[in-house]
């Protein structure tokens, strides 16, 4: 689990560097949250470190362009605080991964 949640912290890290040329504060500190709520959800299926990588990788690419929504669409899904995206959008993708791990 530790894994996962790193890898996403890097990937968010190298992304967030490569598309603003710096890093950005939320996304560091959302970065841990969504992996590990990604990570949590389907750790029970997943067994292989390359997995829970990848898991962790695929988490920052959708947390990376999940931050970037235009302004007017936020004010309509999300609140303030991120709720919405943090354990609402990425508790789902666990799931959905999770489904997928099982199928395999």
């Amino acid at each position: 689990m530790l894994v996962g949640i790193s890898a996403c912290v890097m990937a968010t890290t190298t992304i967030e560097c490569m598309i603003e040329g710096r890093l950005d504060f939320r996304t560091i500190v959302l970065s841990p949250l969504a992996g590990g709520v990604v990570i949590s959800t389907s750790a029970a299926i997943c067994n292989s470190i390359c997995g829970t990588i990848l898991i962790g990788m695929g988490t920052a690419i959708a947390l990376t362009l999940l931050i970037r929504v235009p302004r007017s669409l936020k004010n309509i899904l999300y609140t303030d605080n991120n709720a919405f995206l943090l354990f609402g959008l990425m508790g789902l993708a666990g799931g959905l991964i999770s489904t997928i791990f099982v199928q395999i």
